[in-house]
């Protein structure tokens, strides 16, 4: 997500004399690296401090995975898969063999379909609206924001927006959740941003099995099993939950 400047090197029209001290800006001698070893230090510890503020770092120093940037690149990837295929976009096949991209569109449809309990659905607008998902999760500047401890939207949910709109608030139950957890949340919070929202309430689905509906077109974790199913994600299977409810993927609030 971060880009960071590098310095300028001197120009070869101005180069240093052979013989001279380069000195850094406290007045320390110039190393390798174009600083003093005692502003390299210094340099290096704020990197380390940063990366366990905002990253986290592993034991020797280096700065570990990113949760969230790692869910939306992860989401981005399932949903780019997805648009392609229910677009019918992909290189020609071979000489002699069937255009693979047939067989994914039959496949999208048969899925909008089911998951959309949308007898005759309109391919076209399924198309534009995954694309806009994709667009959404494309960004490393998509918008999100953890909530505060104290957050009452939350719930046992792991994120929401409001409106329909950026940015997207991380819950707690966000942090605690598996990586294939926290992709599809993703993906379902992209489809709120694209505009898919109940009128009242929201449904979810229990499993992503690939043949169950669970809320139809308007439901934002239609959207994402749709995603899922069709990036070739396996068709989930249900499992028996003990001890309450199961934590919900994702939400909006009004």
């Amino acid at each position: 997500m971060r880009q960071h400047a590098s310095a300028s090197s001197a120009t070869a029209q101005a180069p240093t004399p052979a013989l001279a001290t380069r000195r850094c800006a406290c007045g320390g001698v110039v190393g390798p690296t174009g600083e003093c070893a005692a502003c390299r230090a210094k340099r290096l510890a704020g990197q380390r401090v940063h990366g366990q503020q905002g990253q986290g770092t592993t034991g020797g120093g280096t700065a570990a995975a990113n949760p969230i940037d790692d869910a939306r690149r992860a989401a981005f990837i399932r949903t780019q898969t997805a648009y392609q295929r229910v677009a019918g976009i992909g290189p020609p096949p071979p000489p002699g063999r069937a255009d693979p991209s047939i067989e994914w569109r039959l496949r999208a449809r048969g899925l909008a379909e089911t998951l959309f309990n949308w007898p005759d659905p309109n391919m076209d607008q399924v198309t534009e609206i995954v694309g806009r998902m994709r667009n959404y999760l494309a960004t490393p500047s998509l918008a999100t924001t953890r909530a505060a401890p104290t957050d009452k939207n939350c719930g046992n949910r792991a994120a929401y927006v409001v409106n329909l709109s950026p940015p997207i608030v991380l819950c707690p139950v966000f942090f605690k959740s598996s990586p294939e957890e926290r992709t599809q949340t993703m993906v379902h919070e992209a489809a709120h941003l694209a505009g898919i929202g109940e009128p009242v309430g929201e449904s979810y689905c229990a499993v992503f099995d690939c043949r169950t509906s669970c809320g139809g077109f308007s439901a934002a974790d239609s959207w994402a099993h749709f995603v899922h199913c069709l990036s070739g994600q396996p068709a989930q299977q249900p499992t028996a939950v003990t001890g309450g409810q199961p934590a919900r993927p994702g939400g909006r609030t009004p």
